[in-house]
């Protein structure tokens, strides 16, 4: 049992420590290395006996992370190769590996500085993905409602078929953990909004109380939700996203965000503009601003 139990330490760590590099890796060289490393002898008898063991762990725990990555709609740091399962293939730059790290980093650096950084760069980054007149809600006091928008499907889909069609987008952001009470919480106050009732109804411009559009919740969340928690929430019809999510879709639109900027296969990041600009930014939203005009009642 120990021995079992050695193994899987050894293999989560190697997996790990695998998820941080971004070169062409040979598995079987690496796990070598790897041991060599930790302190073991790779030609010693134990270790000749359990090596094929640890690395099928490895290769089964980096599978499954790749599995994880697409279902998000995230390009995979790796892939195995598709006619040799011990090589590891990198599918980004290098640069964009590192420019994704040093933008969730600073997107953590937002939370709680004055002005609301974190919401507004949720905003920013909506309004990119297509949800218009997109904005923070006013005052503090608006239960787990953060913003309000009205995403236009037409803007996102190239199909005839949806032009026209939108719905209501009412969000709740939230940097720290984000497990499912929390989730039953912003369910809990999307239902009042349906109800008309709740500080968050009161706070929305009338544009958007008199709208006669579905109304859609989404949950952003600085930390990875749980599967129990993603899977409650599709039962909900709440769309829940994390960082590495939104950071994968900010980077489809090069040079919209200050202090991003993507040439050729090459991103650099300026982290001092992109916080500035967030911190800068207005955070209330005026009560009697018009709505979209295609979509106004």
């Amino acid at each position: 049992m120990a021995a079992e139990l050695r193994r899987s330490d050894l293999a989560r760590e190697a997996c790990s420590q695998i998820l941080r590099l971004n070169d062409r890796i040979v598995l079987t060289r690496f796990m070598e290395q790897f041991l060599k490393e930790k302190g073991f002898d790779v030609n010693s008898a134990a270790v000749l006996a359990n090596f094929d063991q640890i690395r099928f762990q490895v290769q089964q725990l980096l599978k499954r992370s790749i599995h994880l990555q697409e279902e998000k709609g995230i390009t995979p740091r790796y892939q195995f190769s598709s006619v040799d399962d011990d090589v590891l293939i990198p599918q980004n730059e290098t640069s964009i590996e590192i420019g994704k790290v040093k933008i969730k980093d600073a997107i953590h650096s937002l939370y709680g500085r004055p002005g609301r950084g974190f919401e507004l760069f949720c905003v920013h980054f909506l309004q990119l993905i297509g949800v218009e007149k997109c904005k923070v809600m006013r005052g503090t006091k608006e239960e787990g409602i953060d913003l309000f928008g009205v995403l236009n499907l037409g803007l996102v889909s190239s199909f005839a078929t949806w032009r026209d069609a939108a719905v209501r987008i009412l969000g709740q952001v939230k940097l720290s953990d984000a497990g499912k009470p929390w989730l039953k919480l912003f369910d809990r106050d999307l239902q009042l909004f349906r109800e008309k009732e709740g500080e968050a109804w009161k706070l929305v411009p009338s544009w958007f109380k008199e709208m006669k559009l579905p109304l859609v919740g989404i949950f952003i969340s600085g930390r990875e939700f749980t599967e129990p928690a993603r899977k409650w929430a599709r039962n909900q019809g709440i769309a829940v996203k994390d960082l590495d999510q939104l950071i994968e879709d900010l980077l489809k639109f090069p040079n919209r965000t200050p202090g991003v900027d993507i040439e050729g296969r090459t991103l650099s990041f300026d982290k001092e503009s992109f916080k500035n600009y967030f911190r800068e930014q207005k955070a209330p939203a005026s009560k009697n601003q018009h709505g979209p005009k295609d979509f106004r009642p």
